[in-house]
């Protein structure tokens, strides 16, 4: 396999569906920094090749792409379905939040 491709495959990383999400930590050490943790499930195939929801607390974000996240662990995560009191809050708190960006850092 040439160079170019074996690096191209490197760069490929699987995107993992999360849902029922909701933001459950933020913190800000000063005006550069800030943390934000995502709550939610993901589907989790077993040996015998059914799925079980696993609920997870994401590392803090360090990237944000419309509704694909990146953390500092490097895993990328896509925001499905959001947590319905999370959303209702959010709509009620934030007139200008947008769901196809429902986050920003």
């Amino acid at each position: 396999m040439n160079k170019f491709l074996n690096n191209a495959l490197k760069e490929i990383k699987t995107i993992t569906d999360i849902y029922d999400w909701s933001v459950v930590g933020f913190e800000s050490n000063n005006i550069d920094t800030k943390r934000i943790y995502i709550e939610g499930i993901i589907k989790i195939k077993n040996k015998k090749g059914i799925y079980k929801d696993k609920k997870i607390i994401t590392s803090s974000l360090i990237k944000i792409n419309n509704r694909v996240i990146k953390t500092r662990t490097n895993k990328l995560y896509k925001l499905k379905n959001i947590n319905k009191e999370y959303r209702e809050f959010l709509r009620k708190n934030d007139p200008s939040w947008n769901w196809k960006n429902p986050i920003t850092l």
